[in-house]
């Protein structure tokens, strides 16, 4: 949708700058069209569909507009990724905090839940608090 009316405006700046036939140009309608609708068209293409001869004065606001738009966007993306870093360090804390926990297992550890001996070298088992060592098949039950 925002594609297609970037494409209605640029048409109508186009009608504006190059009428048909014997009509006169309208300059003022066309900077009025880019300085209103600035972010609803594409800069580039715009700047290229502008005659030489306009002064570039008359740009200014568009161009202005437009530059204005970019940097808050720029702004907005840098505080978005500055976000998304602090919640990454926030999750690698946590990360860090729960693979540092560490549990005794003697020979005489037992699960609770099916009550095998969690000391055996081959039986997997997982934490959940340091009271709450549990056989990894139970933990997943």
């Amino acid at each position: 949708m925002f594609d297609q009316s970037k494409e209605v405006y640029l048409e109508l700046l186009k009608v504006y700058l190059y009428p048909p036939q014997d009509s006169q140009r309208m300059v003022d309608p066309a900077l009025g069209l880019l300085t209103k609708y600035y972010d609803k068209i594409d800069a580039g293409q715009a700047l290229q569909l502008l005659p030489t001869d306009i002064d570039v004065k008359k740009v200014y606001p568009f161009v202005e507009s437009v530059l204005r738009r970019h940097t808050q966007v720029l702004h907005d993306n840098q505080i978005r990724k500055n976000l998304l870093k602090s919640e990454q360090l926030q999750v690698q804390e946590q990360r860090i905090h729960y693979q540092s926990r560490r549990a005794v297992i003697t020979a005489e550890r037992m699960c609770p839940v099916c009550n095998k001996r969690i000391g055996n070298r081959y039986i997997a088992f997982a934490l959940f608090s340091l009271e709450s060592l549990l056989n990894s098949n139970c933990a997943r039950v």
